[in-house]
């Protein structure tokens, strides 16, 4: 099944139309988990114009975290004058949306945001470059968009075939411009006040995000943890530096 979408990825901005070759994925799907012909495929994808900005799911604070005297804790503090520290993710997925396909928040689980922000917590607490003051963390998916097509397909990234349509829609976007620019333009607005990035994307991807942020943000101080949805969330101490 090769598939051809639009792709929009800023509002009034230039109209893409990308290949998405899932052939040999829909092929090896032996379970018979993927019923639809590629017409039916791609009238929903024209229905649903899951690649226009208006369904990327945009960027989102997710708690502010106070670093003060060798602690740390979760505040409700307004205060204005926080630096920021972006945590990238992968792409949104199915509850990340509505029942209408309506875009809500990044991570947008319950366990996952509790698991995140305890690690976070530590990771500040035990940086010595960062000094005490307020921190404002920033969920931030490089892709916006349902790199599953879950809206399409059904599937759940858990599953062997939702998996490999994940990690090929992604691929195929990733390797844009237009998709790379984007996030770039999203982390430059930030870069006054931008103390830290960290990488949390899932295992495959992390080279991809490694390069990118050494080609356009190589200033700017990263770590790396296991991706918000693996049972145990902690620093990479090794990760791999490019």
């Amino acid at each position: 099944m090769v598939l051809e979408i639009e792709l929009q990825v800023k509002e009034g901005g230039e109209i893409e139309v990308i290949t998405i070759d899932l052939s040999r994925i829909i092929k090896e799907s032996i379970s018979g988990e993927v019923v639809l012909s590629k017409d039916e495929a791609e009238k929903k994808i024209e229905k649903s114009k899951m690649f226009h900005y208006d369904k990327a799911v945009k960027d989102d604070t997710l708690c502010l975290i106070k670093k003060e005297n060798g602690y740390t804790e979760i505040t409700e503090d307004v205060n204005p004058y926080y630096k920021t520290i972006v945590v990238l993710l992968e792409s949104p997925h199915k509850a990340e949306y509505t029942e209408d396909f309506a875009p809500i928040r990044p991570l947008n689980s319950n366990d996952p945001r509790v698991k995140l922000k305890k690690a976070l917590k530590d990771i500040i607490n035990s940086d010595n470059d960062l000094s005490d003051g307020l921190y404002r963390i920033l969920l931030v998916n490089p892709i916006q968009f349902q790199t599953s097509m879950y809206e399409i397909f059904g599937l759940p990234v858990q599953g062997r075939t939702g998996k490999k349509i994940r990690d090929k829609v992604w691929d195929t976007l990733w390797k844009l411009d237009s998709i790379k620019d984007c996030l770039s333009d999203r982390l430059k607005k930030l870069e006054l006040d931008l103390k830290m990035i960290i990488i949390s994307t899932t295992k495959q991807f992390r080279p991809e995000i490694r390069t990118f942020l050494n080609d356009r943000f190589k200033h700017i101080k990263t770590k790396e943890i296991h991706h918000p949805s693996c049972r145990e969330l902690s620093l990479i101490k090794n990760a791999k530096k490019k």
